[in-house]
């Protein structure tokens, strides 16, 4: 396993989930498959709260989410996910998932534009390739 870590967004999870060639070649990748990778408590519970899910797909959720370590919310993680959400304006979810990336030393991957706004955050955009470095 390499030292590098993943914290894998929501929308990279619904990616796999539905069968998206750009989520499922990312997380086959050698490398990545190598690599420590891991979710956000709020991913977890984004996942299992959708309205109206059958059986089968929450099944097939946890399925899933039972091989991924959850990290879960601790007061550094709050602390910083407040201070994202008042530099940047971003929605709480993703000021908690940004935070937990930074606060963990982890590559966020996500296929949402939005966490560019995070300069100090690291991101991997699995579908269109792209990486940002954290401007420190």
């Amino acid at each position: 396993m390499s030292g590098r870590r993943y914290l894998l967004d929501t929308n990279v999870l619904i990616g796999f989930l539905g069968g998206r060639e750009w989520a499922t070649e990312f997380l086959r990748d050698p490398v990545i498959a190598e690599s420590r990778i891991m979710i956000s408590v709020v991913t977890r519970m984004e996942l299992l709260g959708f309205p109206g899910m059958t059986d089968e797909e929450e099944s097939k959720i946890r399925e899933v989410l039972d091989r991924l370590p959850a990290v879960s919310i601790d007061e550094q993680t709050e602390d910083m996910a407040i201070s994202i959400r008042r530099r940047t304006g971003v929605r709480l979810p993703d000021a908690l998932i940004a935070a937990t990336a930074i606060t963990r030393e982890a590559v966020l991957v996500t296929a949402d534009a939005d966490f560019e706004r995070i300069p100090e955050l690291e991101v991997v955009n699995p579908r269109t390739g792209r990486q940002r470095n954290p401007r420190r």
